[in-house]
């Protein structure tokens, strides 16, 4: 059986060799996509999961999101110092500074969001298909204080150690779901070597069904990450500096948005570079808010075509305590 689920995996190479072929050919002249050779198997007996995969891809799905993306200021240095070579001494310490760093996340987080680690950064996305709608203001708030908290705890980590902290950009934009979020070692197998009955193979039940493709869905063709990530790496270039967090405009122009639909007026009080910007329950009381924020600095930014503005983010009011008495404070 092993050596026949071989065979099939090597048949089932030279077939989609065969495909894949056929398909540049005739997608050079006709335009046709990719996933439309997979369509045309009558049988899929002789193919596999991932022929059908291929063949059916999710539903294009837009939705709109929030983003942050962390990163630990300085990393690269502890790897260039020890010429990509740590000993067991080096090695320790960039362990450990990740470790401290990225468990945070594992506490800092709500039950509506979704977080990917990835080497000395952290992705944080807030996605619903109807996140602009009033129900979901105090979701997004909790979701902001998560980001703020996790931010405020690693850079506190990070100095404690000696270390420079992170920068973190917020922003906000649109994601379009459009391909499945992994593939594993048993879409590979073709389908007619498995057990009747089966939808798995012997040889994912004996030696387990590892994951070879990942691409999770709520970073399929997310605007928002992108922009937070080409932000914070523009860094100083652009006056974003330091272990702060910076919200992009974005952000604010949806949570107005939010804000309009749900007959909410928010207060903004911008002058000499500085901006309080708050989001209160009910207007005759504005010590209760969804969400508050003042901010200590304004940075236009523009580069290579586009531009945006970021504030620099200096206390965040939360939706549960009075503004008078209660603030996170970075």
């Amino acid at each position: 059986m092993r050596q026949g689920v071989f065979g099939a995996l090597l048949i089932f190479h030279q077939y989609s060799s065969l495909i894949f072929n056929s398909v540049v050919m005739y997608d050079s002249v006709h335009e046709e996509p990719f996933n439309e050779a997979f369509k045309k198997i009558k049988n899929y007996h002789y193919t596999n999961n991932l022929t059908k995969k291929i063949a059916n891809p999710p539903n294009l799905r837009r939705y709109n999101c929030f983003c942050l993306w962390s990163d630990l200021l300085g990393f690269g240095r502890m790897w260039t110092a020890c010429n990509w070579k740590p000993n067991i001494f080096q090695s320790r310490k960039i362990y450990r500074r990740l470790q401290r760093a990225h468990s945070a996340v594992l506490y800092y987080s709500s039950p509506f969001e979704h977080n990917l680690i990835l080497n000395d950064g952290v992705a944080k996305v807030l996605s619903n298909p109807n996140i602009l709608d009033k129900s979901k203001l105090t979701t997004i708030s909790i979701f902001l204080r998560s980001c703020i908290q996790l931010h405020i705890h690693i850079n506190a980590e990070e100095h404690n150690h000696g270390y420079p902290g992170t920068r973190s950009v917020l922003a906000y934009g649109m994601g379009i779901e459009y391909l499945y979020e992994q593939v594993t070692f048993d879409d590979y197998v073709l389908n007619y070597t498995k057990p009747k009955g089966s939808d798995t193979s012997n040889m994912v039940k004996e030696h387990g069904d590892t994951i070879t493709i990942y691409n999770p869905r709520e970073l399929q063709m997310n605007t928002a990450f992108s922009k937070a990530y080409l932000l914070e790496r523009l860094g100083s270039e652009k006056n974003i500096t330091g272990n702060n967090l910076f919200i992009d405009q974005s952000v604010l122009e949806a949570l107005f948005a939010l804000a309009k639909k749900g007959n909410i007026e928010p207060i903004k009080q911008i002058e000499d570079g500085k901006a309080v910007i708050l989001f209160p329950y009910n207007k005759n009381c504005t010590n209760f808010v969804y969400m508050g924020f003042e901010f200590d600095k304004i940075i236009p930014v523009e580069n290579e075509g586009w531009k945006t503005t970021v504030y620099r983010l200096k206390k965040f009011f939360p939706h549960d305590e009075k503004i008078d008495d209660f603030c996170f404070e970075l």
